[in-house]
């Protein structure tokens, strides 16, 4: 039996702690959102640090000091990269609301709201949302394809 001691967190050190962590997530997630999103430079391990624009990368590479803050971050990374895997994309998206998500909902628990009760309405509206992005979605062409390619490259003969 290992005799490594585990850190003990009370429940409000603790929702502070995730919360701390999936700021940090989110903040990293959005620096490379999307299009117009920035670069950022990662430090690795081993090796030289690395320059990525893609939130996959970014997010995948957060690793985080304080061990109750880098598991919410693991946490939300692991749902993030569940989108990846049934739809291909959506990481950096996922990653964003899921930390919106949870502030907002830190809010109504704080304002009273029992926390059963908080999660079972954000279950039951995630089906109002996957409604509204099947009604907004369009057929997906070959020239929108070449066009995400353009934009991910930044190269047109690669896209092409």
């Amino acid at each position: 039996m290992s005799k490594e001691s585990r850190e003990v967190v009370a429940e409000a050190q603790l929702h502070e702690k995730i919360a701390s962590g999936l700021e940090k997530l989110y903040l990293l997630a959005k620096a490379g959102y999307g299009p117009g999103g920035g670069t950022v430079l990662l430090e690795q391990k081993y090796g030289d640090p690395m320059l990525s624009r893609d939130g996959v990368t970014n997010v995948r590479r957060l690793y985080l000091e304080d061990p109750t803050e880098n598991m919410a971050v693991r946490s939300a990374i692991q749902a993030s990269s569940k989108s990846n895997k049934s739809v291909g994309d959506g990481t950096t998206a996922v990653t964003l609301l899921a930390y919106l998500l949870y502030i907002e909902a830190r809010k109504l628990v704080a304002a009273g709201y029992n926390r059963l009760q908080v999660a079972q309405s954000l279950r039951e509206d995630s089906w109002v949302v996957v409604e509204q992005v099947e009604k907004l979605s369009a057929p997906f062409t070959k020239d929108m394809l070449t066009s995400i390619a353009k934009t991910s490259t930044g190269d047109e003969a690669l896209a092409g």
